[in-house]
């Protein structure tokens, strides 16, 4: 049997034990350099101590942070525009993106419209032109006159991806356009139902018309020389009142009432050619729907305007045959009474167009609500500010837009 150690021998065993373990050799050398290296390894190429920018730019999510929008407190021009794509992004969207000038702090999060103290809004862009870039997490909207600035505000609006409680851009978005503005227009669409809400006071209408200020309008509904009108000279009347003094008509039902009925085009500029062309139908009537159209000399740009009035039964055959009749042309826009309001459907036969109306910029254009009136440009007519005119004189509102053609010279990404 072993005995217990006596407790007076504890503390020198103690004392052995420690001067053993300090004569023990120690480890490897590697070892610990190849431990200390495990510990203290900095970052590769791939890795980065910030976050990285994601492949979508999520511009609004609901019920989650979004972008906000920065103008130059000193740029008048960036300032229109700015609230100009608030507007835009709230009606059309339903996206409350807030807005400020750059007095404020910045935030990573922020879209730069115009001149502001951010260093991204340096980006280069051409010496006649815009751009629209993703710089980090920043979106990049700059342009060397006011007309390009709402240019590149049209197409920030074009690029992002909507769906529902959701906007985004790609993080690759880096796009720089050499233009030029070669005409600017003022143009309405007027359902003017015959005048018999004016009671054919055709003075009236021209006043709704003078009130917009619009260049070249598109008439629907029109009554020429009819027993309903009291045989009056619908078109004559109008271009005296407003001294608009070119037109064309394009009758749709002759003879009517004595008279003729159809739609229009009346114009402050030179009409120096005419197309006249009918739309398919899958109805029996006496009207037969149309396609007017009037190339318009502005200062020397010919201006394609095309005025229609469609019938909901059969639109998508009779929209099919006006995208065919505008696939050879420069510089056009139909205006009309769609009697339409599906969108996707205009997104579809028209993919690379800009429409006043649609489902990003709803409007009403009948007293009803409704939005069946529209104006649809070819991709260098960029849109702005359409507005239904609310004081008019019949079943429907005149819808009218500001309209700027951009000649791109040169596009491409750096």
């Amino acid at each position: 049997m072993s005995r217990p150690i006596p407790f007076r021998l504890i503390p020198l065993l103690l004392s052995l034990c420690f001067l053993f373990s300090a004569c023990a050799p120690a480890d490897p050398p590697q070892s610990t350099t190849e431990a200390t290296a495990e510990q203290t390894t900095p970052p590769t190429a791939n890795s980065t101590l910030e976050p990285s920018v994601p492949a979508l730019l999520k511009v609004f999510e609901k019920k989650q942070d979004s972008y906000t929008i920065v103008y130059g407190a000193e740029d008048g021009v960036g300032k229109i525009a700015a609230y100009e794509l608030q507007r835009r992004l709230r009606l059309g969207a339903l996206a409350p993106l807030n807005i400020h000038s750059d007095a404020t702090a910045p935030v990573a999060r922020e879209i730069l419209v115009g001149n502001t103290n951010r260093p991204e809004s340096r980006t280069s862009t051409k010496p006649q032109g815009y751009t629209v870039a993703v710089r980090g997490e920043k979106i990049v909207l700059n342009a060397t006159n006011e007309d390009l600035l709402q240019a590149a505000v049209e197409c920030l609006l074009n690029t992002l991806t909507y769906s529902e409680g959701l906007i985004t851009l790609s993080s690759s978005t880096n796009l720089t356009v050499a233009a030029e503005v070669r005409a600017k227009l003022k143009i309405a669409s007027y359902n003017i139902k015959n005048g018999v809400l004016a009671d054919h006071d055709f003075e009236v209408l021209a006043k709704d018309i003078l009130a917009t200020g619009a260049d070249i309008v598109g008439l629907q509904e029109v009554d020429q020389n009819t027993s309903r009108n009291g045989y009056q000279d619908t078109l004559k009347l109008l271009s005296q009142y407003t001294g608009m003094q070119y037109y064309s008509f394009l009758p749709t039902i002759s003879p009517y009432k004595k008279g003729e009925y159809g739609i229009a085009v009346l114009s402050k500029y030179p009409i120096v050619e005419v197309e006249q062309i009918y739309l398919p139908q899958k109805y029996d009537t006496d009207e037969r729907r149309g396609l007017l159209r009037a190339t318009v000399d502005v200062n020397g740009v010919r201006v394609n305007f095309l005025n229609t009035h469609c019938h909901w039964n059969g639109f998508e055959e009779q929209l099919t045959t006006i995208a065919q009749s505008v696939a050879s042309l420069h510089n056009f826009v139909v205006v009309g009474d769609y009697n339409s309001e599906d969108f996707a459907l205009h997104s579809r036969i028209f993919p690379n167009a800009h429409f006043a109306v649609d489902q990003e910029s709803p409007l009403a254009t009948t007293p009803g609500g409704g939005s069946i009136d529209n104006m649809i440009a070819s991709p260098n007519f960029f849109i702005r500010s359409c507005k239904s005119y609310l004081e008019g004189h019949s079943d429907h509102y005149m819808i009218y837009a500001d309209l700027i053609l951009v000649d791109r010279i040169e596009t491409g990404t750096h």
